[in-house]
């Protein structure tokens, strides 16, 4: 059921840090694994909302993040 369900599988086969069926986040979009980032639905999104454009938001974030991490990975 595409938007009515996650899919956690990928997360599982990661190690990611999973509470109430959502990836653990911090404000940053960091997961538990370094240099793993994750948005939107998944998440549980911000304040719980499921919205598309909540998942842009934080979608918007965690690209930012990776790009800040990948950058001081040089």
């Amino acid at each position: 059921n595409i938007g009515t369900q996650t899919s956690l599988e990928l997360a599982n086969q990661l190690g990611l840090r999973i509470e109430k069926d959502h990836i653990v986040i911090d404000e940053h979009c960091r997961t538990s694994k370094k240099g793993i980032f994750a948005a939107g639905d998944v998440t549980g999104g911000l304040a719980g909302l499921k919205q598309i454009v909540t998942a842009c938001a934080q979608g918007a974030v965690a690209a930012t993040e990776a790009y800040k991490y990948l950058k001081l990975k040089k």
